[in-house]
């Protein structure tokens, strides 16, 4: 199955080395990190449903108003970033995202992990709010009732023992909250996440372009925060912590 972006144009993918190294990348912590960068100037989300689906629409029309060149080029540099995380070089299992809206495509991500001799993994939704991750192979890839790309045979694989999770994201703040879609799949099926006093499997790394992050979003009670993001200028690790903003 070939898969095309929302334009209807083939997905390009770029071939990698078959290594795991890569150039160094500017790592921040969740406080924003080296402070002569500029803070995005973007409002900071009420808690509110109307706010957070304005913020959603503005975030989304933003995406899918770039390029085919510029998301392929978005996607290079994340591969890149990921190759300079020391968890991205040890982990066996990876759970990536098939890109649909405009989102940040991991095609180079998927050939680097595969040339590291790592296994993929990738959701399958389903309408009653279920997620499950199955191995992603392009000849058993099959679009959803979404018009999603999606794996739909084998075996699911056993969340506790996905080392990375890199989930597709709106936007998201310096406290590491993630606004995603709405539909809340990573929420629920992450949920135990929540209940960790300390980062263990799988660690979740949101993936989207820079201007996706902000100062501030409300935590909701369900929002399972982010352990790191990388967007195509940069990586920021959070602190685990569980209070609601």
């Amino acid at each position: 199955m070939q898969i095309r972006d929302h334009h209807g144009e083939p997905a390009v993918i770029t071939a990698y080395p078959t290594y795991c190294s890569g150039s160094r990348a500017t790592i921040r912590d969740g406080t924003g990190g080296k402070r002569h960068l500029p803070t995005p100037q973007h409002p900071v989300s009420p808690d509110s449903h109307q706010a957070r689906r304005a913020l959603r629409q503005r975030f989304r029309d933003r995406r899918r108003g770039l390029s085919t060149a510029q998301r392929k080029a978005a996607g290079d540099a994340v591969a890149q970033q990921l190759l300079t995380l020391g968890e991205f070089k040890r982990a066996r299992t990876i759970a990536v995202y098939l890109a649909f809206d405009g989102e940040v495509p991991l095609d180079a991500v998927i050939r680097l992990a595969r040339g590291c001799g790592k296994r993929l993994v990738a959701p399958r939704l389903s309408r009653g709010g279920r997620m499950v991750f199955l191995p992603l192979a392009e000849a058993r890839l099959r679009p959803n009732s979404w018009g999603i790309a999606e794996p739909h045979r084998g075996h699911p694989a056993i969340l506790r023992r996905i080392d990375l999770v890199l989930t597709p994201l709106v936007a998201f703040d310096r406290q590491g909250t993630r606004l995603g879609m709405g539909g809340g799949y990573y929420d629920r099926c992450f949920h135990f996440l929540n209940a960790r006093a300390q980062w263990l499997r799988p660690k979740l790394i949101g993936i989207g372009y820079h201007f996706q992050r902000v100062p501030r979003l409300v935590r909701q009670p369900w929002d399972v925060p982010l352990w790191a993001a990388v967007t195509d200028r940069g990586i920021w690790r959070f602190s685990i912590s569980r209070k609601i903003q």
